[in-house]
């Protein structure tokens, strides 16, 4: 609980809200080292079940003015189907206007990641009784086919009516992609458009293993959902290594997937020796997996939710000092130099990106270093929190 000291204080709340980890979490740390850096106390209030007392995220921030907390807004899994669909539909946000209430002092700003329509209301009517400043945190806009119940589903028609009835009524909106940051300031919202932003110095390059083999390591890392083209980044390694001279100069690692769901992409019993399925990883062995590789790698269709989000393992790709392969959605193309930081592909076919793996295999193995260099060094120029943390100061200030 806030203890009403001098330090004014954020709350960053959300349903889908973790400690570490997911990449909701990852993008509210980034933001969250801006706010404490401008000198506010930020408690970050999720949907979790635990902790059920703030707790200092010292393991993750190094600092003292951060703590987490879950409020427990997502079902439980012990839940009913009927409870479940209850509190998403219904519930959602009485518990942290609770929370709110118990605070001895308001904060002075409230940050909603996520959340449903519902959500939204119940932060809107309290903070606008307490004269608190409302701020969403707006990082996907889902297409309509890709949502439970479709184009005329609850969450569809939800969905719209908050980007554009209900968020417009916020105080100011953090966008993190050019396309959301144009839709709000159509509706005369205050927006400032924030890319995923991480602390630089929490990305320490190793040494990389020698390979004598000569091949080229790429990978994968995630849950390709419906949104990542696993199956076409597999279908171009395979094309690409057919048309080498050398069997095989491709070898993809894929991170996330287990291999019988990487079989079932590729329709085969047995996995090509090119590819291989690693399962899940733990977090904390991602990176090392990526800073290995020669170029992490991702396609995406040109659908309005990739061209709304922007991909945090882009961003988390480049401070490994790791090159992208993918094609331009959201706003990548103002970060990524053809054959400077990474390869763009024309399109999101598998045949875009097996002539993308075929320019590689070209490229002599400096240039490739070289390209590894320019990568880490956009990260550190571009996606540092440090960059934004004035400003989103400033931001605040203004509304």
């Amino acid at each position: 609980m806030n203890d009403g000291g001098s330090v004014p204080w954020v709350a960053y709340v959300g349903p889908f809200l973790f400690p570490w980890g997911e990449a909701g979490s990852r993008r509210v740390y980034g933001v969250t080292r801006s706010l404490v850096a401008a000198g506010y106390q930020v408690i970050v209030a999720g949907g979790d079940q635990t902790p059920s007392i703030e707790t200092q995220l010292e393991e993750y921030i190094s600092i003292h003015q951060c703590s987490y907390l879950g409020l427990q807004e997502r079902p439980s899994s012990r839940m009913s189907s009927f409870l479940r669909v209850k509190q998403v539909l219904w519930d959602w946000g009485k518990r942290t206007v609770r929370w709110l209430d118990a605070q001895k002092t308001p904060p002075k700003y409230v940050i909603l990641y996520g959340g449903n329509i519902q959500f939204a209301w119940r932060l809107l009517d309290w903070c606008h009784k307490r004269d608190v400043k409302l701020i969403g945190d707006v990082v996907e806009w889902y297409d309509p086919r890709h949502m439970v119940g479709g184009v005329l589903g609850p969450i569809n028609i939800g969905d719209k009516l908050a980007f554009h009835r209900v968020y417009p009524r916020f105080d100011g909106i953090i966008a993190i992609s050019s396309l959301l940051e144009n839709h709000f300031l159509a509706k005369g919202c205050k927006v400032i458009r924030v890319p995923p932003t991480i602390d630089i110095s929490k990305f320490k390059i190793e040494k990389p293993l020698k390979r004598d083999s000569g091949q080229i390591e790429l990978v994968y890392t995630g849950t390709p959902g419906k949104k990542d083209l696993l199956s076409s980044i597999m279908a171009g390694v395979l094309q690409a290594n057919a048309r080498c001279h050398e069997n095989n100069k491709f070898v993809l690692n894929v991170l996330g997937p287990s291999a019988e769901q990487v079989r079932g992409m590729l329709d085969t019993e047995q996995l090509p020796s090119c590819i291989r399925a690693l399962g899940r990883v733990p977090q904390v062995d991602v990176a090392q997996h990526v800073q290995r590789a020669d170029f992490s790698v991702l396609l995406r269709p040109p659908s309005r939710s990739s061209k709304a989000g922007f991909p945090t393992k882009f961003v988390e790709s480049f401070a490994n000092g790791t090159p992208v392969v993918c094609n331009l959605t959201s706003d990548i193309g103002e970060y990524l130099q053809d054959g400077q930081n990474g390869v763009i592909c024309k399109d999101c076919s598998s045949g875009s990106f097996s002539a993308s793996l075929q320019y590689i295999a070209s490229m002599p193995p400096s240039e490739r270093e070289l390209m590894k260099k320019k990568a880490r060094y956009c990260a550190e120029a571009e996606f540092s929190f440090e960059k934004f943390t004035g400003k989103i100061a400033e931001f605040l200030h203004s509304l």
